[in-house]
């Protein structure tokens, strides 16, 4: 496995890569701390092991990826990862968005659909209509813990570690790498431009309530083939949220895995690749015969 920062257009972007073959884009979604190796490492060598050139990408202000000159809104990050496209040299790719990275890839494949040849979305609240919201209309507790972490000016491991627990059904699965990940995000300062993003965005409220309708309207413009896939137990963003999608994307999969949180790729890492490359393989398949 590789990683590389490369410039696209004046913006520092990181990399981590891994195999060889078609490309595959895999987006992260928000978090404190978050980055690109948190969110896909459990599952970068299987999918590479499949026969796929597997890119996992720091969103910008993430990670070690610089932030945008623009807003940070996943409308001006869908035009960067198409840019960061054309400084890989990559026509066409298959783009993979977890949670917030859904709504990115998804706003890339409606900007740009002849540079997807297929769409996966992953547990997120952030493309499903009203995806954050219980029954009730409150916000998910979860998705509270993450866009609210350090409002109140505790930046300490045990309220991150307690943030990212919510999103678990196996409340160890990221163990291993949430310290790192704690120590890098203090270190840079990364955590304390989140905690300031999500005061300016105010994302739950953008998503369902500002731009529900609109975004409703594009996601039935979507005419490549599509996977969703979410975990039964997740509670920052119900799977019967997500479920609402069958009825407006076209050409759409829906996988639902068992003892699973919000972070399907580290809660069933096996599952998950195996359910993503066979959807890659059918489309590759189908494309063949054309």
């Amino acid at each position: 496995m590789e990683s590389r920062v490369i410039d696209v257009e004046g913006v520092g972007t990181y990399l981590l890569e891994d195999g060889a073959g078609a490309p595959l884009v895999l987006v992260h979604g928000s978090g404190p701390g978050i980055t690109a190796s948190m969110s896909w490492l459990p599952v970068m060598e299987p999918l590479a092991a499949a026969g796929r050139r597997v890119i996992a990408v720091d969103m910008p202000g993430y990670g070690k990826s610089a932030p945008l000159q623009d807003a940070d809104t996943p409308v001006n990050v869908a035009a960067h990862l198409e840019k960061l496209l054309d400084t890989l040299g990559i026509g066409e790719a298959t783009v993979v968005g977890h949670s917030r990275g859904g709504r990115i890839a998804t706003e890339l494949a409606i900007r740009a659909p002849e540079r997807l040849t297929s769409l996966s979305v992953i547990a997120s609240g952030s493309v499903a209509p009203g995806g954050h919201l219980n029954d009730d209309g409150t916000w998910t507790e979860a998705a509270v813990a993450l866009v609210n972490f350090g409002r109140d000016g505790d930046l300490s491991f045990e309220k991150f570690r307690d943030a990212y627990a919510t999103h678990l059904f196996d409340k160890t699965a990221l163990d291993d790498i949430l310290a790192a990940a704690y120590e890098d995000a203090i270190s840079s300062g990364v955590l304390a431009h989140f905690v300031e993003q999500m005061q300016v965005n105010d994302p739950l409220n953008y998503y369902h309530k500002q731009d529900t309708d609109g975004f409703i309207a594009k996601l039935r413009s979507i005419q490549m083939p599509t996977l969703v896939i979410w975990g039964r137990e997740d509670e920052c963003s119900s799977y019967q949220k997500g479920l609402g999608l069958v009825d407006v994307i076209p050409d759409i999969e829906f996988a639902l895995l068992p003892r699973c949180g919000h972070f399907v790729m580290a809660d069933q890492p096996r599952r998950f690749s195996s359910i993503l490359s066979g959807f890659l393989d059918g489309v590759d398949a189908k494309a063949s015969v054309r």
